[in-house]
């Protein structure tokens, strides 16, 4: 996980400063090509979230038993998101709630279901939110 948040930060550098709609668009193709260097392929349902502030998003997404996926979470500002991931039967499978913007998580899948993904705003504003996600194709 190290070697893809590296990554992401190293590409994000490189993006200009745009509009509101155009920021969404290049911080997809910012977390597909972070998805790609660490050996991903990106998944082509991508999520857009408005978060207020203190607040929290939910989303169930289907993940296929025995493949490994990463799911990539970018504010619009500087917002602190955290992503948890729980399975169908409500166990925290994984997250990341470190104090950054950008959230983070790799995990296989131990049978395939749908599971719930949380994404959490712990600033205080709001903010629009892109999640990406991507699977290992081994």
């Amino acid at each position: 996980m190290k070697k893809l948040l590296i990554l992401f930060a190293l590409i994000g550098f490189l993006l200009p400063t745009p509009t509101q709609s155009v920021q969404a668009q290049d911080r997809c193709k910012l977390a597909e090509a972070a998805l790609i260097l660490t050996g991903y392929t990106p998944r082509t349902d991508h999520d857009h979230r408005q978060i207020s502030y203190k607040s929290h998003s939910t989303l169930q997404k289907t993940f296929i038993a025995g493949k490994t996926y990463a799911i990539l979470v970018t504010p619009s500002n500087s917002a602190n998101l955290d992503i948890y991931l729980y399975d169908d039967l409500g166990n925290l499978i994984t997250y990341d709630n470190t104090y950054d913007s950008t959230g983070i998580i790799e995990f296989t899948v131990y049978r395939t279901t749908t599971f719930k993904v949380l994404i959490e705003n712990r600033s205080g504003y709001a903010t629009n939110a892109s999640i990406v996600y991507g699977y290992s194709p081994s």
